[in-house]
């Protein structure tokens, strides 16, 4: 896995396998961490959707890096150099899923995804919050 260059290390660093815990075994690594200002449920919701598309669409697991910093980011690296698709169709009770990334566009500050030398890395990021709810300025 490609390291993230610019960046102090990580409090989270955790690898995972591809199969069906992995999401559940990325929310427990990081749920553990209080990410003052950002809801932790913000964090480990948009984790788990980005693990999740590593094990339905990649042949391998993956890593997952957090900086519990402002913003905070999340990191999810693949071997896969398929950028996600946001899926325009809405899922039904015979096609469920696809709302993944409509879901972690709401819920992040910014997100994206980068091509490294050995896959790809979705990011996201998320500005804490005041004491008022209004975004900490920068």
């Amino acid at each position: 896995m490609a390291s993230t260059e610019g960046h102090p290390r990580p409090d989270v660093d955790y690898e995972f396998e591809r199969r069906i815990s992995a999401p559940r075994e990325v929310r427990d690594a990081l749920v553990q961490l209080r990410w003052n200002g950002v809801r932790t449920g913000d964090v480990v919701l948009v984790a788990s959707e980005l693990v999740t598309n590593v094990v339905l669409h990649t042949e391998n697991g993956g890593r997952v890096l957090a900086w519990n910093a402002d913003p905070v980011r999340l990191e999810v690296h693949d071997t896969s150099t398929r950028p996600p698709v946001v899926v325009a169709v809405v899922a039904t009770e015979a096609e469920p899923g696809g709302r993944g990334l409509r879901i972690i566009d709401a819920i992040c500050s910014s997100w994206g995804t980068t091509i490294v030398p050995t896959g790809k890395v979705v990011w996201a990021e998320f500005h804490r919050r005041s004491r008022d709810g209004d975004p900490t300025p920068i």
